[in-house]
């Protein structure tokens, strides 16, 4: 059975580089052998920085890859993308109180491979994917087949700063002005967007009630427009031996936003702060006036205002009030970019 598919798929396969056909999408999932869903998974956990703040780098993961055959990221209708990807997976815990940032650096090359990583590309994907379609199964049709987690997740990042379209869209009567009018602007455009999106830190919160264990995917594949000659002149089916390096650093978040705490409560009400498990023993400030928390205790007078500020973005904290005379608005939470604000009510 599985000699025959092979058959099948290179038939297919010799169809499109003959007629100039455009790319993966176009090749028909009744060849279950083509597919491949390997997913390799590490952990990455990193804690309470020292007084200098020096970076965490722990983890480097190195793999060679064989890539069952090239795609198009920003192309709307490549509906098999998932299946041309290759993933790594990392479990990403931040085990400290402060939060931080992890950056993720991929070097496109391991000693030396076949073809020089022409073509590499890759996605990092901070959030869940678990919330986009599952990716389709290897015995269904193209009619029944919807994208892929991963793939719906790129796009997700694409489609915040540009407008996505088919590739279709493109006049693909002239298959080489669809592919100059689909590369020049359409395809330039989704890749610095992509390039931003890789650069950009993931802050990881301290730890907290809410936890910091974070899923972290990078995403390969070989980008068909940076590849073509190659497939059409060498008639190319498989590309093999890819090297990766991908480097996991974790850097103090210094970004500080102000905590503020608010009695609106008709008395005197005294609350005790956390910030990540630990109480929280610095400066705060009512008016002009400067006091520090005794085991992250904050006593206000009634229409009183005390200010935390400088606290790192992505701290978790919780708000405990000392009487059951009153409560908090938001008795936990995390500190965003334009900080926190807690109102003390009558309960």
């Amino acid at each position: 059975m599985k000699k025959k598919m092979r058959s099948v798929f290179v038939t297919l396969a010799a169809v499109m580089l003959v007629l100039s056909v455009s790319y993966f999408a176009l090749l028909a999932p009744t060849t279950a052998w083509f597919y491949q869903d390997r997913v390799d998974t590490h952990e990455f956990t990193f804690g309470d920085f020292d007084v200098n703040q020096t970076p965490q780098s722990l983890n480097i993961i190195a793999e060679r890859i064989a890539f069952p055959g090239a795609t198009r990221f920003a192309d709307t209708g490549e509906i098999l993308f998932d299946e041309a990807a290759h993933v790594i997976e990392v479990n990403v815990e931040n085990s400290g109180d402060l939060p931080a940032k992890l950056m993720v650096d991929v070097s496109n090359k391991v000693g030396g491979t076949t073809y020089g990583n022409t073509g590499l590309r890759w996605c990092v994907i901070s959030e869940n994917v678990s919330s986009f379609p599952a990716s389709p199964s290897s015995t269904e049709y193209t009619s029944q087949i919807s994208k892929g987690s991963y793939k719906s997740a790129i796009e997700d990042i694409l489609a915040s700063e540009m407008s996505l379209h088919d590739y279709s869209d493109f006049d693909t009567n002239n298959v080489s002005l669809a592919e100059s009018e689909y590369e020049s602007s359409y395809n330039a455009t989704a890749k610095s967007i992509l390039n931003q999106n890789n650069n950009t830190p993931i802050v990881f919160p301290g730890s907290g009630l809410n936890g910091s264990l974070k899923k972290v995917y990078v995403v390969f594949w070989i980008e068909y427009g940076d590849v073509r000659d190659v497939l059409l002149n060498n008639s190319t089916t498989r590309l093999n031996d890819y090297g990766v390096s991908v480097q996991l650093t974790a850097v103090p978040n210094v970004e500080g936003a102000s905590l503020t705490i608010t009695n609106n409560y008709a008395g005197s009400a005294m609350v005790v702060l956390k910030l990540g498990n630990k109480h929280y023993e610095g400066a705060y400030t009512i008016g002009t006036a400067t006091f520090i928390a005794d085991g992250g205790e904050i006593t206000l007078s009634a229409g009183q205002s005390a200010v935390i500020r400088n606290v790192p973005v992505g701290t978790y904290y919780t708000i405990s009030p000392s009487s059951d005379a009153y409560e908090c608005s938001a008795s936990s939470g995390t500190i965003g970019s334009s900080g926190a604000s807690v109102e003390i009510i009558a309960a």
